[in-house]
C-alpha cells in the first residue's frame, strides 16, 4: 500500500510526521511539502481535513482553497477512487464539488475541535 502525506508549510508536516512517528506508521508513509490545489497522480482515495473556520479568516480564500483543491483531487481520481473531506464549511465544499460534478455517497456529522463539522465521501460520476 502506497501512503503518502502532502503539507504546505513545513510547520504543519513536520508535526505529521511527529505524529506518524509518535503512532508506529511512519515507516508506511511517504511525507512531502506541497500544495494539495496541485496534486498529480492517481490515487484509490484521498482524506483531507483543509483549512476552515478560525484557521482562515476570508470565506472568499476558503472557496479559493476548496475549488483548487477538489480540481486537482479529480484529476487524480479513477472511477473507484474516494474523496474524504472533514469540515465545518460544508456548503462552501458542496458548492465546490457540484461545481465538478462529484457524487456525495456518504456523510456523516462529527464534532471536531469543539466545531460541528461534516465528513463528506464523494466520488466520480
Amino acid at each position: 500500500m502506497d501512503i503518502r502525506g502532502i503539507e504546505k508549510f513545513r510547520k504543519h508536516l513536520d508535526g505529521a510526521i511527529k505524529n506518524a512517528e509518535s503512532a508506529g506508521v511512519l515507516d508506511t508513509i511517504s511525507f512531502k511539502l506541497g500544495d494539495a490545489t496541485k496534486m498529480d497522480g492517481n490515487y484509490d482515495v484521498i482524506i483531507t481535513n483543509p483549512p476552515y473556520g478560525l484557521r482562515i479568516a476570508s470565506k472568499k480564500v476558503i472557496e479559493k482553497l476548496y475549488n483548487g483543491f477538489v480540481r486537482s483531487a479529480k484529476e487524480c481520481m479513477n472511477d473507484k477512487s474516494r474523496l474524504v473531506v472533514i469540515t465545518a464549511e460544508e456548503k462552501i465544499l458542496r458548492e465546490a464539488i457540484a461545481n465538478k460534478r462529484l457524487s456525495i455517497v456518504h456523510e456523516r456529522f462529527v464534532r471536531y475541535g469543539g466545531l460541528n463539522t461534516k465528513i463528506l465521501v464523494v466520488t466520480k460520476d
